[in-house]
């Protein structure tokens, strides 16, 4: 899974007052399941400002996996397991919770991936003033560390030079893990430069040799006019049924405009040619700065890929944004797959206005093929950061049954509340984590939306 880069611990290592327990303070949605949590959400405080990066949904329980910063100190891993009626799990840590600090740097964002034995790792950017490496952790299912993983539990990855910012982590079936984000690096010639990066882990953590090389493999766009784009970034990973390892996020040739990228690799980390040509396959929207967020693969073969598509100035105009959240698919050779929204893409607004600035930064198939997707809206007349959800059918339509027009929304206890990760449960009602915030502090949202018709 994956793990926003742009963490807010990062903004705010500031101390905070702590906080700890469980409890919301919002007006509920209608669009909220009233039976989960308050209703329909549950905060979670820790001793400092908390941020989400993951949540994963294993038998009757929902993890989620983030980072926070306890006061004076640094960031640390950290985790929190509710049952399905959103209270703290007792069974798990302390009343519920872990925190977990790693190689005495501070830990943004998290990724998750849960084992099949239960066990799970969590992968997160490590930074210092030295610069920033790849992460992991391994716990057992109670939540305690693996100390038979890496060293101690922790693996500590700089690939020897550059700075790596960990973003999305999945699991092969042979049990390798694999890592995406970025490399940043200064150029002769073009500056700093970031580059897609992917890193495959044996299953004791050490780097995996017969990947790419050395472990570890950087991959190059060209989008634009003047050869190849300084920046480009993974923001999420899957495993597609051939065991090829697809990369999306997103390439800029200019450091302003950006369109969706992916790549896919063949399993010793050499890319594709039957994927775009070169193994790499770029998408514009109408606004000039789009990106890939989240990616999962279906049961027919497909990838669909949701992010945002946003306006932002590049000469100098002050914000806000504006723009859309997105969704396309793909067929297997990276072409757009045309049933999907007549071009293989969509657009959707939410709040009545592009001035919200909506984007997605996950989703989740359902039976049949349906898309879920969150992420997050702005409205400027409240100053508040909402969570949206939005729902389409397999041809790409919003579906209807789903809170009247296919788009939900949510507000958390604090001002600024985001939707990071998505998942549904058996019933196919989306669960929504996500950090909601204001400008002191920061704390754990799970939110449990209704499910359609």
């Amino acid at each position: 899974m994956r793990a926003p880069l742009g963490s807010f611990l990062v903004l705010a290592l500031a101390a905070a007052t702590p906080l700890l327990g469980t409890g919301t303070a919002s007006a509920a949605s209608s669009d909220l399941d009233p039976t989960f949590g308050t209703g329909g959400e549950v905060a979670t405080a820790f001793a400092g400002p908390a941020d989400v990066g993951d949540m994963e949904l294993t038998p009757h329980r929902i993890l989620v996996a983030g980072a926070m910063t306890p006061a004076g100190g640094r960031s640390k891993v950290a985790l929190a397991r509710y049952r399905m009626n959103g209270g703290l799990d007792p069974a798990f840590g302390n009343g519920g919770r872990v925190v977990t600090g790693v190689a005495g740097r501070n830990a943004a964002g998290a990724a998750l991936v849960v084992l099949p034995d239960g066990r799970f790792v969590v992968g997160v950017d490590l930074r210092d003033g030295n610069g920033s490496v790849f992460g992991l952790v391994r716990y057992h299912q109670d939540g305690s560390i693996d100390a038979s993983f890496g060293n101690g539990g922790r693996v500590v990855e700089g690939f020897g030079g550059g700075r790596w910012h960990l973003t999305s982590l999945i699991r092969q079936p042979n049990g390798k893990l694999v890592a995406g984000g970025e490399r940043v690096k200064a150029d002769p010639t073009q500056g700093q430069v970031v580059r897609f990066a992917v890193a495959r882990f044996a299953k004791n953590g050490s780097l995996d040799g017969s990947f790419g090389d050395g472990g570890r493999v950087v991959t190059t766009f060209r989008t634009g006019q003047e050869g190849a784009d300084p920046e480009s970034s993974v923001t999420d990973l899957v495993i597609d049924v051939s065991g090829r390892i697809v990369a999306v996020g997103w390439t800029s040739p200019d450091l302003c405009r950006s369109v969706w990228a992916l790549a896919r690799y063949m399993p010793d980390g050499s890319l594709d040619p039957s994927f775009g040509g070169d193994g790499r396959v770029s998408t514009r929207f109408w606004h000039i700065n789009a990106r890939a967020q989240a990616v999962q693969f279906g049961d027919d073969n497909r990838l669909t890929v949701a992010g945002s598509n946003t306006f932002t100035g590049c000469g100098g105009e002050a914000p806000p944004d504006t723009g859309t959240a997105a969704v396309a698919r793909y067929l297997p050779d990276g072409r757009r797959d045309p049933s999907f929204g007549g071009d293989g893409k969509v657009t959707t607004t939410f709040l009545g206005t592009q001035d919200s600035d909506a984007g997605y930064e996950d989703l989740t198939l359902l039976e049949g093929g349906s898309v879920v997707a969150t992420g997050s809206a702005f409205t400027p007349s409240a100053d508040r950061l909402l969570i949206i959800v939005g729902q389409y059918r397999r041809g790409g339509a919003l579906n209807t049954a789903f809170s009247d027009d296919g788009r939900a929304t949510a507000a958390g206890p604090l001002k600024y509340t985001q939707g990071v990760a998505v998942s549904a449960d058996p019933d196919e009602r989306p669960i929504v984590a996500g950090p909601t915030r204001n400008d002191q502090t920061g704390r754990f949202l799970v939110a449990r939306f209704k499910a359609s018709g």
